[in-house]
């Protein structure tokens, strides 16, 4: 049985608040619930990287439970608003470990495009959508 101290228990009740007490227009509260558990889906994502990258003592979770508990949390002691399949986000869940584990091995793997600065670009430069064509570290400043 895992154990929460008090900023944790008190995290876990602002998550619940936050969904149940201000009044959403009903169609949006499926949305809005939708979006907590894909927030917390992806911390969890970026938790299991930050600690391959650089791993932390227990102490880090101190204040706050870690997002897979908070997304936990929410399944469980939210009402599920109308029109939301909890078997997705069930299936959602398996598809976050699936690629923890992938980032597990990939952070590991390749440590060194991790931690690289620089810039990718998805289009040519000197276009409408893009712009002008920028040197890193001389143009950004």
């Amino acid at each position: 049985m895992k154990v929460y101290n008090q900023r944790q228990k008190e995290e876990f009740a602002a998550d619940i608040n936050s969904l149940l007490l201000p009044e959403y227009n009903p169609k949006k509260r499926g949305d809005i619930f939708e979006s907590a558990l894909l927030w917390f889906g992806c911390l969890d994502l970026f938790e299991v990287a930050l600690d391959t990258l650089y791993p932390q003592s227990p102490w880090i979770y101190q204040s706050h439970p870690t997002a897979k508990e908070r997304f936990e949390n929410v399944l469980s002691n939210v009402p599920v608003p109308d029109g939301v399949d909890i078997k997705t986000w069930r299936q959602f869940q398996e598809t976050i470990k699936k690629f923890k584990l992938f980032l597990i091995k990939d952070v590991s793997d390749n440590i060194d495009f991790y931690e690289m600065y620089g810039s990718a670009y998805l289009d040519e430069p000197n276009t409408k959508w893009r712009g002008p064509e920028l040197i890193d570290r001389v143009d950004y400043y």
